[in-house]
């Protein structure tokens, strides 16, 4: 395996050549020799010795490419101490499908429902065509149809009698225009209208007269409670005249004897 990969390696470093700034770059070279510094780039032209057997193609071109961004950012550590970090910034070369997302009011920052951070994979052109257009088109064709209706009407012949004792006349009344037609309907109306409406008054007395018969009964109740309650003060004074039992009843009774 290493052998294979050492003859891999001497058969390209035999084709391939590289110049920077119109100057062939030896084998032995290193990037530091070419001046490469670090988070740095540098412009390397590469080209064949045989373009005819071993012509240099593009893979897959890049429509628009952006340089990555170094900035150096210093962070604080302790009180005293601060340490410099190197941050690189890379941009997307493509552009993301906005799947829809919202905005912070009070920063302005947009936050997006979903997202990818690699580029989608790409769908390889087949050679022959999928899907055709003629198949996913509906062609329709308008045609008139009658269903049949079929119907008998039972008379009388030879072998059959059918009476025509239940048979009717039926004659053509007035004709009857729009104007009438609307005007009888505006009549039934106005009649419905009446009666509810005399239902509703009846219902809205029937209410009044609900609520003024427990009026009348609370009122009753509460007269009748008035009654007990003053019979029965009038009960709980003369038993602590006639019968004391507590200091008040003694204080009440001495009270009363100062006054006459």
């Amino acid at each position: 395996m290493l052998l294979l990969l050492f003859d891999f390696e001497v058969h390209f470093v035999a084709i391939l050549k590289y110049t920077k700034i119109t100057k062939i770059v030896d084998n032995s070279e290193t990037l530091w020799n070419l001046g490469a510094q670090p988070n740095g780039t540098i412009q390397v032209d590469m080209f064949s010795l045989d373009e005819e057997t071993f012509p240099i193609k593009a893979a897959k071109l890049l429509h628009e490419f952006y340089m990555a961004d170094v900035i150096t950012v210093r962070v604080q550590k302790d009180a005293e101490t601060f340490q410099d970090i190197d941050v690189e910034i890379k941009r997307p070369s493509f552009k993301k499908p906005f799947l829809g997302g919202f905005r912070h009011k009070h920063t302005g920052t947009e936050y997006h429902n979903a997202g990818s951070q690699t580029d989608p994979k790409k769908r390889l052109d087949k050679e022959y065509e999928e899907f055709c257009r003629s198949t996913q088109t509906v062609v329709e064709r308008k045609r008139l149809q009658q269903t049949r209706n079929t119907t008998s009407t039972q008379m009388t012949k030879i072998g059959v009698y059918v009476t025509n004792v239940t048979d009717k006349l039926i004659e053509p009344k007035r004709y009857v225009t729009a104007e009438e037609y609307h005007a009888r309907r505006l009549k039934a109306i106005i009649v419905i209208q009446t009666y509810y409406r005399r239902w509703l008054a009846k219902e809205v007395v029937k209410k009044l007269k609900e609520q003024l018969r427990l009026r009348l009964e609370w009122e009753e109740q509460e007269e009748l409670r008035k009654q007990r309650e003053r019979a029965e003060k009038l009960l709980r004074e003369y038993n602590r005249r006639m019968n004391p039992r507590t200091k008040d009843d003694f204080e009440l009774l001495y009270h009363a004897l100062e006054c006459k």
